[in-house]
């Protein structure tokens, strides 16, 4: 009868263990291309790069013993500081708190841009102002649309003007993501910035990568898309870019990636976009507030 009672009692308690939420855990989120597109809550990751720019501004010209080719050219590093926390379910806030580029060949460059790694929104020129500081960002995302292979949000972005001859900018999106469980992930979407300068900026970014699972820890994959930038001053300037590049992960730990990008050219499709690039190397950690209550 004693052994009755202590074995009901076991299981009153298993069953009781089992009605209780489990508390999500950093852990939790598996390989690389089943991650979501928001963290756990009180869930916080860490991210910080090490990025390089190459910037050539120069222009070809005429001369009776040919074509000569002038202008600035450079090579320059930067860094870049940024975190990001689970509020809610479904809802992460974040923050670049730190974008630094070192010298002036940082500066032209934008080389604390590619140190973001793989989120390159700030890329574009007049988001930065070629500062030693990069101008910060505070952005939020919401996840209203979670089914097994398929994640839409809704995220908002401010750029604070605290470089020279920048100035306030806004960015709306729609970040959206197709999982091919254990296999494959598309990141995609749509992002629309619009800031006064002597004229207003307009500006919408529609990026594309795509990463594949090679191992459990190992993943990589080509990141493209397609930026259209507008700023109306007297004669109206629209530019348009075809972005190009390629990156590389590492899970470490189930907490710790490893992330670097090759190679990445902001624009494939103009007389510069060729000449500058860049590339970058970073860690993101991950921390789990309530792995311990």
């Amino acid at each position: 009868m004693k052994l009755d009672a202590t074995l009901a009692a076991l299981l009153a308690g298993l069953a009781t263990l089992s009605l209780v939420p489990r508390v999500a855990r950093a852990d939790d989120e598996g390989s690389w291309v089943d991650r979501k597109q928001t963290l756990p809550p009180l869930v916080i990751a860490v991210d910080g790069g090490l990025g390089f720019g190459h910037y050539d501004y120069s222009t070809t010209v005429a001369t009776p013993a040919g074509n000569v080719t002038v202008g600035p050219s450079g090579f320059g590093a930067g860094m870049d500081a940024e975190g990001a926390i689970g509020i809610i379910p479904h809802f992460t806030a974040g923050a670049r708190v730190i974008g630094l580029n070192f010298g002036d060949d940082g500066k032209f460059s934008n080389a604390a841009g590619y140190a973001s790694t793989y989120d390159l929104q700030s890329q574009f020129p007049l988001f930065s102002g070629a500062d030693t500081f990069s101008n910060p960002e505070l952005w939020a995302r919401y996840e209203f649309l979670d089914i097994p292979n398929v994640e839409i949000s809704g995220e908002g972005r401010f750029y604070l003007p605290f470089d020279a001859n920048t100035r306030f900018v806004f960015m709306a999106g729609l970040p959206v993501t197709i999982h091919l469980p254990q296999t494959l992930r598309v990141d995609t979407g749509g992002y629309f910035a619009i800031g006064g300068y002597s004229g207003t900026l307009i500006y919408f970014h529609a990026p594309a990568q795509v990463w594949f699972n090679v191992t459990d820890k190992l993943f990589l994959g080509p990141l493209t898309g397609l930026s259209v930038a507008t700023l109306n001053q007297a004669n109206t300037n629209t530019q348009t870019a075809i972005n190009l590049g390629f990156g590389i992960g590492y899970t470490v730990l189930p907490e710790l990636d490893i992330k670097v990008l090759p190679i990445y050219w902001p624009g494939i499709n103009n007389d510069n976009g060729v000449s500058n690039f860049g590339f970058s190397g970073g860690i993101e950690y991950r921390i789990d507030a309530l792995a311990n209550r």
